[in-house]
């Protein structure tokens, strides 16, 4: 299962925190490798955008759940 290897992975290329990275939703995975981290969800006041490698992003499409990127 490498769901929580693709979790740690994502947590060090974006430098985000634990929380912020629980709340992201599979619709803020984008089409143009980023993932994007909203205002409202994240603790900073601004939305954030975090740029992946392109193998690392197509691993986390292939295992992105209906509502949540980590279900």
């Amino acid at each position: 299962w490498e769901l929580p290897t693709l979790f740690f992975e994502t947590k060090a290329l974006s430098g985000c925190r634990l929380g912020d990275l629980c709340h992201v939703r599979s619709a803020d995975l984008r089409a143009d490798n980023r993932l994007v981290f909203t205002s409202g969800k994240a603790k900073a006041r601004k939305e954030r955008i975090a740029v992946l490698p392109e193998d690392l992003f197509k691993k986390l499409k292939a295992s992105a759940g209906p509502t949540y990127l980590w279900e």
